[in-house]
């Protein structure tokens, strides 16, 4: 395996994604990580000047960023400069644009000039899903914005691409488990209810409501800024393996995002042998393919029908979701596919 010598890697958030990639990373070199904020503009100049100043004043053979905005513009005029490589792994919000819903890199502004100065300079896209080159739009909400992607959202876009699909390990002493009738969501950040409303909350809310023999649950908030029906328990993030037991003993797992990439929650509820059920954008109809719901509008009655599917049914479905995630998506697969893109851009 070649060595790349001194990486220099920046994020926003922490995250699956970022620790999976600086161990990918790692084996190619010495690796300096960043992250930097955006909180606020005193906040984000002084992170921007800081890393500046880092690498101004060291030898850096790889620049790579996770996702793109405002702190991969210092990255990507300095690789100009150097004609060192500058990598963007994108993973979803520096694709999309709803205004609507404050969400999305690409929204008219500074930061939506940032990104895409960031990703026009950039020498290679590793995108986690086509979606994000380009999506033609069609799932129905009240905040549709057109189509999505780099390509529809960025005139004279021509930066080349790889898509390298997010990978999975297997869950530790896996074994089957007796599943009860509820449904788990994770989310970040639904204390705010546009974030709460970009991840579907509301629309789950209003099935909860008509399902109230069915049991929900969603994670990673400490309350959601909308009416809650008995049957629907709202706990703040938990541990890894609390998390696992509770996807375990789960017969389902909602994702009905208005905008996502290739998310992580999703396939490590399938993982856990949670049936699906989905808004049919970004990567998600492909994750579930026939092993679960790919809704193409918020039509919540659609959805209790399937919940009231035959239940022995939707145990062989979820084996079927299980075994599509560890066939398709191994975590090796992504590592390889990573590993051969740098090597390739670093050493050609």
């Amino acid at each position: 395996m070649k060595k790349s010598g001194s990486i220099y890697y920046c994020f926003t958030n922490n995250s699956t994604f970022v620790k999976k990639d600086l161990e990918i990373l790692s084996q190619l070199g010495t690796v300096s990580s960043e992250k930097i904020e955006a909180k606020g503009l005193i906040q984000l100049c002084t992170g921007l000047l800081r890393q500046l100043a880092f690498l101004l004043f060291r030898k850096t053979d790889l620049y790579v960023a996770q996702f793109a905005g405002f702190h991969t513009v210092v990255p990507a005029i300095l690789s100009m400069f150097s004609k060192k490589p500058f990598i963007v792994i994108a993973g979803g919000t520096e694709s999309v644009s709803f205004p609507k819903l404050g969400y999305g890199n690409l929204r008219p502004g500074v930061l939506g000039f940032a990104t895409r100065l960031s990703l026009k300079k950039a020498t290679h896209i590793a995108a986690v899903d086509e979606s994000l080159i380009y999506q033609n739009y069609t799932y129905k909400n009240p905040f549709m914005e057109g189509d999505q992607g780099m390509k529809a959202l960025i005139s004279q876009f021509n930066t080349p691409h790889t898509i390298i699909k997010n990978g999975y390990n297997d869950f530790p002493n896996f074994k089957s488990a007796d599943k009860k009738t509820q449904v788990v969501s994770i989310v970040s950040g639904a204390e705010e209810e546009r974030r709460a409303i970009l991840k579907g909350v509301d629309f789950l809310l209003e099935i909860a409501a008509i399902t109230p023999d069915i049991q929900y649950i969603i994670i990673g908030a400490d309350k959601i800024p909308f009416p809650v029906s008995k049957n629907v328990t709202v706990i703040p993030f938990i541990g890894h393996e609390e998390l696992f037991k509770v996807l375990s003993v789960s017969r389902f797992y909602a994702q009905l995002s208005v905008s996502e990439g290739f998310p992580n929650a999703l396939c490590e509820g399938m993982l856990c042998e949670c049936v699906p059920i989905v808004s049919a954008v970004g990567g998600m109809p492909e994750i579930v393919g026939d092993n679960g719901l790919v809704l193409s509008a918020r039509d919540k009655n659609k959805v209790k029908s399937f919940l009231q599917t035959n239940h022995q049914g939707l145990e062989e479905t979820g084996k079927r979701a299980r075994k599509s995630i560890l066939e398709r998506y191994p975590l090796q697969k992504r590592e390889e596919q990573l590993i051969a893109l740098i090597n390739k851009l670093t050493f050609s």
